[in-house]
């Protein structure tokens, strides 16, 4: 991005970057929030604004665009969806006898190219399934609120979030500008992934067209 001369800033969330115990005492308002303070001071100093985001990032993404439609010129989700598709997951939402800190996704999954290694928690706190599964909820539930320009872009092999989320989001929303881009050679973390520079050209792009 900054190659291309277009500024960037990457926001760590609460709870994020140290290990799953600190993630654990954080919930899913802490990130929403942080992400809203970040968007708003933002906009104080760069009034020509976007949202790019990854996988939870992503979901947050389409609420700051659901959100805050007049601070925005466009959004850009990655491999995030508002259906996570998976029953076995949901199910240990309510689960009592699962411990504080659980096992993440597996890695195998995550990266088609297995040369690449994600900075990522290799482990989940158990409050952030019931978390993530609300977020989605809301964030769906407010998808006929989006009319920003938006370039959805997805995994075909996404193993985590199912592709169909891309026609689904579509389906929903009311934006007239809108894209997707649908990936043939990425897993999940597709901004790492065989398809990174791909993606990293219609983020560009997109950007370009819309400022």
């Amino acid at each position: 991005m900054h190659q291309a001369g277009i500024t960037a800033f990457a926001p760590l969330l609460p709870g994020h970057g140290i290990d799953a115990a600190h993630l654990a005492q954080t919930r899913a308002t802490d990130w929403v929030f942080a992400a809203e303070d970040h968007l708003l001071a933002l906009h104080e100093m760069c009034p020509t604004l976007f949202v790019v985001g990854l996988s939870m990032g992503a979901i947050l993404t389409l609420y700051l665009g659901e959100r805050y439609p007049t601070k925005l010129r466009g959004i850009v989700p990655i491999n995030g969806g508002v259906v996570i598709g998976s029953p076995s997951f949901a199910a240990m939402a309510f689960r009592r006898d699962l411990p504080d800190i659980i096992p993440s996704w597996d890695e195998e999954i995550l990266l088609k190219d297995k040369s690449v290694t994600e900075v990522a928690f290799r482990q989940m706190a158990r409050t952030t399934i019931l978390d993530v599964l609300g977020l989605t909820k809301a964030v769906e539930e407010m998808l006929p609120l989006l009319h920003l320009p938006i370039l959805v872009v997805q995994a075909i092999d996404d193993q985590v979030l199912p592709a169909w989320n891309a026609d689904y989001v579509m389906e929903r929303i009311a934006s007239q500008d809108r894209e997707v881009v649908m990936l043939e050679n990425s897993y999940h973390v597709a901004t790492m992934d065989y398809d990174k520079d791909l993606v990293a050209d219609h983020v560009i792009g997109f950007v370009q067209r819309h400022s």
